[in-house]
């Protein structure tokens, strides 16, 4: 049986190389007066002008003798160097990439904590606001058998006080115009005050933006709670 010795391409393995993997370089990078060295024995020889037409990976190298060579079994004389110089700079480059991803991480979840923070508030002066004008709002007052619309308690808050002051008027007015006696069903349609008061706080199907008779949009939903909530802050 012939000796592993004699084998083809015995000397072109890591372990010949002392485990260095020779990356494959374009031809482009052989330029005539580049210093390269022979994967196979070492040997340094200067690349020079192709004078005859041939494969583009196929380079003209000046050893002990002018040899054309593939660029698969070549490197640059300056290999080490420039895959030490790149191994190494790929850890400072990969840590500012991973400290600035971190970074963004970071204020992305302190801004989404912020917006956590102002939902909560908005939704706390939201309650805090319907409480306010249900519990400082309308009822029906008897003085001497008669019976009129009226406001609970006066609020320390202008913003409440405001706005019940609008729902009076208004449930007054649809109490005008629904058993109005120039009506021709009136008597049979005529609502009586509790009714028609329980009717107008129903009709708000529990919504604090329709509680407040000025809103007419989201926006300035939004700019009557932020005021309500700065108002209590100021207090």
């Amino acid at each position: 049986m012939p000796s592993s010795q004699n084998g083809k391409k015995q000397n072109t393995g890591v372990y010949y190389t002392n485990g260095i993997q020779y990356r494959n370089v374009s031809h482009k990078y052989f330029k005539p007066g580049t210093r390269v060295i022979k994967n196979k024995t070492g040997e340094v020889g200067i690349v020079l002008k192709k004078n005859v037409k041939g494969p583009r990976s196929l380079i003209r190298v000046q050893f002990d003798n002018i040899e054309y060579v593939y660029s698969n079994l070549l490197h640059i004389e300056d290999y080490y160097s420039n895959e030490q110089s790149r191994q190494c700079n790929r850890y400072p480059e990969y840590r500012n990439n991973k400290n600035n991803k971190n970074k963004d991480n970071l204020e992305r979840l302190l801004l989404r904590d912020e917006n956590k923070k102002k939902i909560k508030n908005f939704n706390e002066a939201k309650k805090k606001l319907r409480e306010d004008i249900l519990n400082n709002g309308l009822y029906v007052s008897n003085i001497n058998g008669k019976y009129n619309f009226d406001i609970k308690v006066h609020s320390d808050n202008e913003i409440v006080n405001n706005i019940n002051k609008l729902n009076l008027q208004k449930i007054i007015n649809y109490d005008k115009m629904i058993n109005s006696t120039s009506s021709l069903a009136v008597n049979e349609s005529r609502l009586t005050k509790y009714q028609l008061l329980k009717i107008f706080y129903l009709s708000n199907c529990k919504s604090t933006q329709v509680l407040i008779p000025y809103v007419s949009n989201k926006s300035d939903y939004y700019t009557v709670i932020e005021k309500y909530r700065l108002s209590l802050i100021e207090k």
